[in-house]
């Protein structure tokens, strides 16, 4: 097990998104994600945070989306797909997603609940 967790990832900058693997078991995403295909940009990122993650042996990730603004459905996408990724781990492998979220964000509001409700026992959602 790596004792740096995801931190050794760096960061993931494309158009208005920034991406950062902040520490151990810690990522921050910003701005917006607007791209026509996310899963072409985006995904590549979030599968080496996935793989790192599972190789550090991580029992939880915090993903700060607070200042995640916007998002469109195929970035949403993306979310779904990290959420399936971690649902079809076994075991010690399966890590929980904690996304830290804005009320005031409506997409966060409206979106992540139904995100939840795919993998209750792996996406946990706080304010």
């Amino acid at each position: 097990m790596s004792t740096n967790g995801i931190a050794s990832i760096g960061t993931f900058e494309a158009d208005n998104l920034r991406i950062v693997a902040e520490s151990p078991n810690k990522v921050v995403m910003s701005g917006t994600i607007t791209a026509r295909e996310p899963m072409k940009t985006v995904q590549p990122f979030i599968e080496k945070i996935h793989a790192a993650a599972i190789g550090a042996g991580i029992k939880e990730l915090t993903v700060d989306i607070r200042s995640l603004t916007f998002v469109n459905s195929s970035a949403i996408r993306v979310l779904i797909n990290w959420v399936m990724l971690v649902k079809g781990e076994s075991g010690p492998r399966r890590y929980k997603l904690q996304f830290v979220t804005s009320r005031a964000v409506t997409w966060q509001r409206t979106s992540l609940p139904t995100l939840q409700s795919l993998a209750p026992d792996v996406v946990v959602l706080s304010s």
